[in-house]
């Protein structure tokens, strides 16, 4: 599993927190949650894993600490849906996926839970 030190996330700096669909060449869509001060697609190392991932929506934080604090509480909250099983991505970000969709339009409290650490 990656650290922030290897993504180069700055806790300090304004972030984004990302939901996601990847949609691997075998296997079912998996849904994910990430954090990156940059855009989501320079979030994914592998230029092969690009193709198979969709962004759904992002959250804007003051900071990336602020954004990694409400991942680590979606992926707790939602922990019954991680995915477990050998990588679907090339580059390693397989650690934050879920078999559902936890935060899509089914999802009827995603502003309560967003709104933990989210700035207006």
């Amino acid at each position: 599993m990656r650290t922030c030190a290897q993504y180069a996330l700055d806790q300090p700096a304004p972030a984004i927190l990302y939901y996601l669909i990847v949609r691997p060449p075998s296997g079912p869509p998996l849904c994910g949650v990430g954090v990156s001060n940059n855009s989501v697609a320079r979030g994914f190392s592998s230029k092969e894993d690009q193709e198979f991932v969709s962004e759904l929506f992002s959250v804007q934080f003051e900071t990336g600490a602020a954004a990694l604090t409400t991942e680590k509480q979606t992926r707790k909250r939602f922990e019954e849906y991680a995915r477990r099983g050998p990588p679907v991505l090339l580059g390693g970000e397989n650690t934050e996926l879920f078999t559902r969709d936890v935060l899509g339009p089914s999802y009827s409290d995603q502003d309560d839970l967003l709104g933990i650490s989210r700035t207006s």
